[in-house]
């Protein structure tokens, strides 16, 4: 029960706050914060004068209940009954000064519903004021909206008349709370973005140390500092994985867990750890997503540059089999043809459930992972996270989008990048880059199907992996290469002129001695760089419904035999 006084402490206690938050802000802020210490001023007033009704109420003997306060004065005092003729003097006297009682009273109570009328009135001076500092800075605005000023009916000694006044604090000295509030609007990137902007690095700090399991993956909040809290919480995945692979080791018990499952998991956070560790990789890596909920299989998104200064950004969807465990490998393979530098910023995204050797043929993991995969490059594509645009998100420069994708990758963006098209999304990627595509949904056709400006796509002439990836029509039949009109498809065989190799496997990233498709001699990598790093929009040839005619004729042809007939 909140009594008046306390109010009016309350709402000096949060104009002084915004007093101290806007103080270096201008002359306007100034003007504004003059404007909120005379709504103070008169708000306490005001609940002083609420006071002193209610002392003279008392005072008068007048008792009203609670749910009478909005009812007319009159209606509010029962009528003094008269008195008789032949009444002694003591009884007239005592008439009279009960009439004097109920006169008093129904100016207080008057006066009181006046008063009452005068706070809302000031409430709604103090939100128009709260409107007119957004306007005139965004920055501070959300730190602002921060100090929510509530009204509300509330009961009170006096009854629900009184309109109660309550200060919610979203402020980062009060970890807690801001906690609270971070996670009260993280559905809400632009609202998130705003209030972060206006905290300085201590603070920001404070909020990673005290929840990174809501910092690491909360959209709004720079990159930079997403990246503080997921290496605090794999460090933190990774000691516990460490220790549950021990106690397997040294437990005798029959039903403890089998020595594969945990080794595997070991080795999946063992890589994350030594990606964020290690002196060759540390200082690039920015773990931008991290999703440990499937203690078996935890996803992330890594990045080998500062994803709040790209200018573009191309994220790598690895195929069957991927998972954390090869994010390293990628990484570096990665590193190889984007240009931090430059604002070429790439990602290794492991943010699905790839597909076993058993389900390959199948759409459902690429279904799926299409959904996250589209959702990603949504929040790539608002910037919320992106530090020196969060807070004016209406005017920020957002980044150039691409993707190359390897193997069952290819299916799983071909997926995203039908469901953005198909919903209509603002979100598209300028370069889709294929690399021994899996298939592309049955149906997709033409690349006007995809939310992507260009798609490129290669198979190796050794790559005899692909095609076995590619069932018969019914999920994903579609080969980028001879199938879609519209895609360029470029060669990953070796160009002797330009001194590279051709690929000899299926393989993303080298391995035994293989030329794998972003092995650094391969003219894929080379192509593909071409594409991403340099812009080079005129690699390939295009695919066109009349040239997919003829290479089915000529395969048709190829593979006509007369001795069956």
């Amino acid at each position: 029960m909140t009594r008046p006084r306390d109010l009016a402490s309350h709402l000096a206690d949060a104009a002084d706050a915004v007093a101290v938050a806007l103080r270096d802000y201008g002359e306007r802020v100034r003007q504004a914060r003059s404007r909120g210490d005379a709504v103070r001023d008169r708000v306490s007033d005001l609940l002083r004068q609420v006071d002193s009704c209610a002392f003279r109420l008392q005072a008068c003997g007048v008792l009203v209940s609670s749910s009478d306060w909005h009812a007319p004065a009159s209606a509010m005092i029962s009528p003094v009954p008269g008195v008789a003729a032949d009444a002694t003097i003591e009884q007239q006297r005592a008439h009279d000064q009960a009439v004097g009682r109920a006169d008093q009273a129904r100016k207080v109570i008057a006066q009181w519903q006046r008063v009452e009328f005068d706070i809302q009135q000031e409430i709604a001076a103090w939100q128009h004021l709260q409107a007119e500092r957004a306007t005139t800075n965004q920055t501070m605005a959300a730190r602002v909206r921060g100090i929510n000023l509530v009204a509300q009916v509330g009961q009170t000694p006096y009854g629900n008349g009184l309109v109660t006044m309550r200060a919610t604090y979203g402020w980062a000295e009060d970890t807690q709370a801001a906690t609270a509030y971070l996670t009260q609007i993280s559905g809400a990137p632009a609202d998130v973005a705003r209030y972060w902007n206006t905290l300085d690095d201590h603070t920001k700090q404070t909020l990673v140390d005290a929840d990174p399991d809501l910092i690491g993956n909360l959209e709004g909040v720079e990159y930079r500092w997403r990246d503080v809290a997921n290496r605090a919480r794999i460090t933190r995945d990774y000691e516990q994985a460490k220790a549950d692979y021990e106690a397997m080791l040294n437990s005798s018990d029959p039903d403890k867990p089998d020595w594969a499952d945990v080794a595997d998991r070991l080795a999946k956070y063992e890589a994350l750890y030594h990606l964020i560790t290690d002196e060759s990789s540390s200082q690039s890596a920015q773990v931008a997503f991290y999703d440990p909920s499937d203690r078996q299989n935890p996803l992330a998104a890594v990045a080998n540059g500062d994803l709040d200064r790209a200018t573009t950004i191309s994220t790598l969807v690895q195929g069957m089999g991927s998972s954390v465990r090869s994010v390293e490998g990628a990484f570096r393979a990665l590193s190889g043809f984007t240009n931090a530098a430059r604002g070429n910023v790439g990602v290794v995204w492991n943010g699905y459930e790839s597909p076993t050797p058993a389900t390959v043929l199948e759409n459902g993991y690429a279904q799926s992972g299409g959904e996250q995969l589209a959702a990603w490059l949504t929040e790539l594509h608002h910037g919320y996270s992106r530090a020196g645009t969060a807070a004016t998100p209406d005017s920020r420069s957002p980044a150039v989008l691409n993707v190359v994708a390897h193997s069952y990758g290819t299916t799983v963006t071909a997926f995203a990048l039908k469901l953005l098209h198909e919903v209509g999304s603002t979100t598209r990627v300028h370069d889709f880059v294929s690399l021994g595509s899996a298939g592309l949904p049955d149906g997709v056709t033409n690349t006007t199907q995809l939310a992507a400006d260009t798609v490129y796509a290669t198979q190796a002439d050794q790559d005899h992996v692909a095609e076995w990836g590619r069932p018969a029509p019914g999920a994903h039949s579609e080969n980028p290469v001879e199938d879609v009109e519209g895609v360029r498809v470029f060669s990953s065989e070796a160009d002797p002129a330009q001194g590279t190799k051709s690929v000899t496997d299926h393989d993303l990233t080298p391995t035994d001695g293989k030329v794998a498709y972003l092995d650094p001699e391969a003219n894929s990598r080379r192509e593909a760089s071409k594409v991403l790093v340099d812009g080079d929009d005129s690699i390939g040839t295009v695919m066109t419904r009349e040239e997919i005619t003829r290479q089915r004729l000529a395969r048709a042809w190829d593979a006509y035999d007369p001795d069956l007939e």
